[in-house]
């Protein structure tokens, strides 16, 4: 579409970031639910320290070097590191309720990944 020039009406504008903004609501609302379902003696600590470590240890090494041998800015290859280690969405929490695939399990990683996100940045850039 970008490519033939395609344009909307603007009157569709409005009703899409509304749609958008309730979309986001409600993928908060349902991953809350969850988080709120998770009982500390339910955590899988196998699986927690699993996926950490791979999200913050293993993809990080991995991707320094692939990047640093590509001879990238430095602002780029920043850009793309921290692509590559944000937190599991909450997105994955609705996949996982609709497919019924352990969403107590997937909201739990994904909070967890959120707070781990939160120290590894100031590591990894400072």
């Amino acid at each position: 579409l970008n490519i033939s020039n395609f344009s909307y009406p603007k009157e569709f504008e409005l009703p899409l970031k509304m749609g958008a903004y309730a979309t986001m609501v409600v993928q908060l609302f349902i991953f809350g639910m969850y988080l709120k379902s998770v009982k500390f003696k339910g955590i899988d600590w196998k699986l927690f320290w699993g996926v950490n470590l791979f999200k913050f240890l293993v993809i990080p090494i991995v991707s320094y070097y692939i990047l640093k041998s590509l001879d990238l800015d430095e602002f780029v290859y920043k850009v793309i590191l921290l692509e590559l280690i944000v937190p599991i969405a909450v997105m994955n929490v609705n996949l996982s309720a609709l497919y019924d695939c352990r969403p107590q399990k997937v909201a739990f990683l994904t909070f967890s990944t959120s707070i781990f996100f939160l120290f590894f940045l100031n590591i990894l850039f400072y």
